[in-house]
């Protein structure tokens, strides 16, 4: 497939890179490589597959060594969703708190609309039931279908529609059927416009 070639290509060319001499250009050349190599991971692997985790867990030894904030986002994002598909919710929620805290201390309101969905969902499976509410309606209120749709692209979801359904599952857990109704066609409705 597609996606299989695309992981022996950058694979080849990330021991091409290594061949090149330390320094910031360099790692930032093999950082990029490794995200792509994610993406490709996440489309032929899943991201539950230990060769998707190896991948995020070495780009991100590699983002602590440069900054920047977009390329650690998705890096986060990726070991976050590794995390919380194998069950491993404490370390779902570090990262999760980990994004957000990076989130927060910038303008750009749909990495805060993502990390308050990505610390709810882990709230909600913790069974943290009114901590997830309360992310996920700041992931809404943060949320804009224009300005954010693209990003579904990226992390595999739209914000608004996975922050509805969670919230419709949290109020069906709470016993609030109309509430999660509600949601439930706001996040369908979100839907048939990607």
């Amino acid at each position: 497939s597609a996606n299989r070639e695309a992981l022996q290509l950058l694979g080849q060319a990330i021991t091409l890179v290594h061949a090149l001499a330390d320094g910031k250009e360099r790692i930032e050349t093999e950082l990029d490589l490794q995200l792509a190599m994610g993406q490709a991971a996440l489309a032929q692997y899943g991201y539950s597959a230990p060769e998707t985790a190896k991948i995020f867990a070495q780009a991100e030894v590699l983002a602590q060594r440069v900054d920047h904030p977009q390329r650690y986002y998705s890096i986060l994002y990726g070991l976050w969703a590794t995390n919380v598909i194998h069950g491993r919710l404490g370390q779902g929620s570090d990262l999760a708190r980990r994004f957000l805290e990076r989130a927060s201390q910038g303008d750009d309101h749909a990495y805060k609309c993502i990390g308050h969905r990505m610390v709810g969902v882990v709230a909600f499976y913790r069974g943290q039931l009114q901590t997830a509410n309360e992310h996920l309606e700041r992931a809404i209120a943060f949320y804009d279908p224009d300005q954010h749709g693209g990003l579904a692209l990226h992390f595999g979801t739209d914000i608004g529609v996975a922050a509805h359904l969670f919230l419709a599952w949290n109020d069906a857990v709470r016993g609030r059927p109309q509430s999660a109704q509600q949601h439930a066609e706001t996040a369908l409705t979100l839907a048939t416009r990607l």
